[in-house]
């Protein structure tokens, strides 16, 4: 432990500095149903539209939508939904999840999918929307089940605009499972775009015009399920704490549910990064959303699970390093991937203006 709180350091002053940013049961789970300006902003649709429409066509290759796609060998003969793990900003599905929730995942023998989001999940987030669409498709398509997505930090939130504007795959998906997820954004990002930044960090800021689209209205939709688990620790996503925490999911009463790491382990002092690779308190809260029908319940969740250092799959005495070097590509892709001067203009289908 004595490691893992000496590696937070780096972190914290990456963020001081304007730095930082992003054989289970299967029973009760569904399978497919058939079937701006910146100055005057709208919003295309108020209201819920019906799962029957399918949404904007989506303009980025399907070459590069599939070559992005990474799923184990069993999503064919899926005997129940397959999890598609979605990264947050600046990482990928190799430094964020191939050293635990794949093992973990592969270990439990859970069909599943990576999604690798173009410039390391800092493109325009309309863009990297579109890779989410296609992957929930095309999974749910040959696995002939609904699909569980996990997404950490931006990769949580993302999830959300996807579900708003192609309401198709709201047939498609079962849970939202979000780790620390980012959704009302991070005070962090007005720092770190003086005076530019990448697109999606752009649009991770709280009064930006990409959240507040995708939070006008309505945050959740009654035919998903969602668990939002994240820590009052957490030093990307400002506000961490009380009831307008960044993670903080609004509505939704019988499907939606947040749960603080602490709510079960008071002494958990994970941070973005942690919770959203390897911390054993949010990796349990997650599972139970997966297994369950519905949204996780604390109640479930053993306290002994306050007592580990790591998920299952993951060896205790790699954490260090592994946490060191996530955080490494994490700061280099900050410093390394372009910038803008100002948030991308919202897409027509967004903005309500075709």
């Amino acid at each position: 432990m004595k490691h893992l709180i000496a590696l937070l350091v780096p972190l914290l002053t990456l963020a001081a500095c304007g730095g930082g940013g992003d054989a289970p049961s299967t029973a009760g789970h569904g399978s497919i149903q058939t079937k701006v300006s910146a100055v005057q902003l709208t919003v295309a649709s108020p209201q819920a539209p019906s799962s029957s429409q399918i949404g904007p066509a989506l303009e980025t290759p399907v070459s590069q939508l599939d070559a992005a796609l990474g799923c184990s060998p069993d999503l064919d003969q899926a005997t129940r939904p397959p999890i598609l793990l979605v990264p947050g900003i600046f990482l990928n599905p190799d430094n964020q999840y191939s050293w635990n929730w794949v093992l973990e995942l592969q270990r439990l023998h859970i069909p599943h999918c990576v999604v690798r989001l173009p410039n390391e999940g800092t493109a325009d987030l309309q863009v990297s929307a579109e890779y989410l669409v296609h992957a929930i498709r095309q999974m749910a398509t040959r696995s002939k089940h609904k699909v569980q997505i996990v997404g950490s930090s931006v990769g949580g939130m993302l999830p959300r605009w996807v579900l708003r504007f192609w309401p198709d795959t709201r047939n498609l998906v079962e849970d939202l499972v979000s780790l620390a997820g980012a959704h009302h954004g991070a005070l962090l990002a007005d720092g770190i775009c003086l005076p530019g930044c990448q697109p999606a960090v752009f649009q991770a800021k709280p009064n930006s015009n990409f959240l507040r689209v995708l939070n006008s209205g309505f945050e959740t939709l009654p035919d998903v399920a969602y668990t939002s688990v994240y820590t009052r620790t957490d030093i990307v996503l400002f506000p961490s704490i009380g009831p307008n925490a960044s993670a903080i999911l609004k509505g939704g009463n019988a499907n939606v549910v947040n749960i603080a790491t602490q709510d079960i382990c008071p002494l958990n002092v994970a941070e973005n990064l942690l919770a959203g690779t390897s911390d054993p308190v949010v990796y349990a809260v997650a599972m139970d959303a997966i297994q369950y029908p519905g949204k996780a319940d604390a109640r479930r969740i053993s306290r002994s699970v306050c007592g580990q250092i790591g998920m299952p799959a993951v060896d205790p005495a790699s954490v260090p390093l592994r946490f060191a070097a996530t955080t490494a590509f994490f700061s280099a892709q900050l410093a390394l991937q372009p910038k803008v001067a100002q948030e991308p203009p919202l897409r027509c289908y967004a903005s309500g203006s075709c």
